[in-house]
């Protein structure tokens, strides 16, 4: 066991150390994937042969927060059988049945992944060596993304030796004129890898202070650097996504701050009124005031990114031109933001949602019902139309919510809900500890279930590994919280009890 031990901590490491590269070429080859064809997908399915599959036989269990997963696929099965006797449309030459047994597939892989990072970590001890991991991997990522940035913006062109080299990490192959890629598919792919592994987990670090390195100089950490150079590296991705997930989570941080300053503050001016009435009159309208000071001040805020974001990125040039949408609808009004085709495909799931409203249409089978359902407009764009007419695939949501909803229906949408919100209260949970460790990795909870809910509108594939990890380790520090609660709880007579329970 101590020999498995050592090949399963190699594996972690060759696996987290991979996880920049997205799309690699040899993995894209070998599984037919058009742009999901992470390596260290391969190696999570190595550790469920050799890890995960003999720790069941052993009559391991699994962390009860897994359950919501596993009937979420079981849904998504169940959804895409009784899709067998629906009256699916035809489009072109693609087999719905393989269509479908694709999609199940990757579903599958992705909630291994999950289940594969909550169980294998089972001390504190195994997280700070996956979390120096992750450290290791975003330096490599940070160092390639620095000098994409310098050539981008300085020189104004990258190399020939940097074109070959991005065509051997991705398969896209694409550097893109004053945009950073780091290794992934595109600049997007980046700013997700960014929002739903490495951001979550540095923001986390520096509220709290932890380091899992030994290096640390005052304020100053390993973690604190990292997340400076990481929201550096996501602002030149000039994802409007990613930059919507980063303010998202800021915002939710500074909302903390405020509430907190709001009670203090409040027992304050409360404990300098004499007058019972007063007090009592006080203990009503000073939250009101100052809620509404701080809404005051948030809409300002919001205000001024929104400014910010007009002048920094072009397609946002339009965002206040109200004119639009008034005489030209939402739709024209996305248009001017380069955002239409997106608001069209997520029209076009909800239609096909709102005539399968249970179970939806099957996992894999939403793409058949476009012709059908998409909008008048959205055939006179570009991008959508040649996604009917021209490309060799089909059309998708690019939503994961609107997604799970025309797939899977308000069953599977409401089953996806009660794991996030269980997530949720465990984050929270830990957030009350005395450890900063597992405080931090409270905060990494609540950041990263806000991060997925946001990436969720932009990201539509079951498979990217980054936010079934970074919730697959939340999910492990968890149960590592709590058996530790429960074995501070025994008496001290109290017989010792074996891992089995």
């Amino acid at each position: 066991e101590g020999v498995m031990r050592r090949v399963e901590r190699i594996l972690w490491a060759v696996l987290i150390l991979l996880l920049p590269v997205s799309s690699s070429p040899f993995i894209a080859k070998l599984t037919g994937a058009q742009s999901v064809a992470s390596p260290s997908i391969l190696i999570f399915l190595v550790l469920v042969l050799i890890r995960l599959i003999p720790y069941l036989f052993r009559g391991e269990k699994l962390p009860k927060v897994v359950i919501p997963v596993l009937v979420f696929v079981a849904v998504a099965l169940i959804a895409s059988l009784l899709s067998l006797f629906y009256d699916i449309p035809t489009f072109r030459q693609i087999p719905g049945v393989r269509a479908m047994g694709s999609d199940i597939l990757t579903l599958v892989i992705g909630a291994l992944i999950y289940v594969v990072a909550s169980s294998w970590a089972g001390s504190e001890e195994d997280l700070h060596y996956l979390f120096k991991l992750i450290n290791w991997s975003a330096a490599a990522l940070i160092l390639w993304g620095g000098i994409q940035a310098y050539f981008a913006f300085s020189v104004g062109e990258y190399p020939a030796w940097m074109e070959q080299f991005q065509r051997s990490v991705s398969s896209s192959g694409l550097l893109y004129p004053r945009r950073i890629t780091g290794f992934a598919f595109e600049p997007s792919w980046l700013a997700h890898q960014l929002n739903m592994l490495y951001l979550p987990w540095w923001l986390a670090a520096a509220v709290t202070g932890t380091t899992v390195h030994r290096w640390k100089a005052g304020f100053l950490t390993v973690e604190r650097l990292l997340l400076v150079a990481g929201l550096a590296m996501l602002f030149l991705t000039f994802s409007r996504v990613g930059w919507l997930t980063v303010l998202v989570l800021a915002a939710y941080l500074i909302l903390w701050v405020n509430i907190r300053l709001i009670k203090n503050a409040q027992l304050r001016i409360l404990s300098s009124i004499a007058s019972p009435s007063t007090a009592r009159a006080g203990r009503i309208l000073i939250p009101i005031a100052l809620t509404l000071a701080m809404l005051a001040v948030y809409t300002g805020l919001l205000f001024a990114a929104g400014s910010a974001m007009t002048r920094l990125d072009k397609r946002m040039a339009t965002l206040f031109d109200t004119q639009t949408l008034r005489d030209e609808g939402l739709v024209m009004f996305a248009n001017k933001m380069l955002f239409a085709e997106r608001l069209v495909t997520w029209q076009t799931g909800a239609r096909i949602f709102n005539d399968y409203p249970i179970l939806g249409v099957g996992v894999g089978n939403e793409g058949f019902f476009f012709p059908q359902k998409i909008s008048g407009v959205g055939l006179w764009l570009v991008e959508t139309s040649k996604s009917i007419y021209e490309f060799d695939h089909l059309p998708n949501i690019k939503s994961l919510w609107i997604r799970i909803l025309a797939e899977m229906g308000i069953v599977g949408f409401a089953v996806v809900l009660a794991w996030l919100y269980i997530l949720l209260r465990f984050a929270i949970r830990l957030t009350r500890s005395k450890d900063p460790f597992t405080r931090s990795m409270g905060w990494m909870g609540q950041f990263g279930v806000l991060a997925f809910v946001i990436e969720g509108f932009s990201l539509d594939s079951y498979a990217l590994p980054y936010y079934w990890t970074l919730l697959g380790l939340f999910t492990a520090a968890s149960v590592i919280f709590y058996k530790r609660v429960s074995a501070e709880k025994l008496p001290i007579s109290a017989p010792a009890k074996s891992p089995k329970g």
